[in-house]
């Protein structure tokens, strides 16, 4: 007698069904267990609840994360900017600005492009002594200027005196 179609159908499912409800049962008394044992699982709206939080802190953070990376970067700038206006002030400290009317200087310092302007606001003639240096007593002529050191569209002004000896 051949198997008919219905009795091979029944043989190769009949394992699988064993098998399945064999599964079954196990999970089922493992359920129990962890029922009665206490333990617990996370439910979906927990997790969803926890993924939507960590979200929100990864996004704050990386906005915080950028502002700070911006503001560094505006700090580190202003410093080089005080730092070349320092530089720059003291070199027109040295320089020699006797009697001249208007001194424009155009370059570049810490990779940043300056003009500095000196203008000439007043001259006087004076008097001086100095006890300490033989070759400071007589007549002077005493200048006042003034000193705009543009950096980056900003102004800085300073002044300077200076004096030149007469005859």
């Amino acid at each position: 007698m051949f198997p008919t179609r219905n009795m091979l159908f029944f043989s190769l499912l009949l394992p699988i069904l064993f098998v399945d409800t064999t599964r079954r049962k196990f999970l089922d008394a493992r359920m129990e267990e962890n029922i009665m044992s206490g333990e617990k699982g996370f439910t979906l709206i927990e997790i969803l609840v926890a993924s939507v939080i960590l979200t929100m802190a990864i996004s704050i953070a990386t906005i915080s994360y950028r502002e700070y990376v911006l503001s560094l970067n505006t700090q580190r700038k202003y410093e080089n900017i005080y730092v070349s206006v320092l530089t720059l002030a003291n070199k027109m400290e040295e320089k020699k600005l006797n009697g001249i009317g208007f001194f424009t200087e155009k370059g570049k310092i810490n990779g940043i492009n300056y003009v500095i302007k000196a203008r000439r606001v007043a001259a006087k003639r004076n008097y001086r002594i100095n006890v300490d240096d033989a070759r400071r007593i007589g007549v002077f002529y005493i200048y006042l200027y003034r000193i705009e050191i543009k950096i980056d569209e900003k102004i800085f002004v300073l002044y300077k005196t200076s004096f030149r000896k007469i005859g």
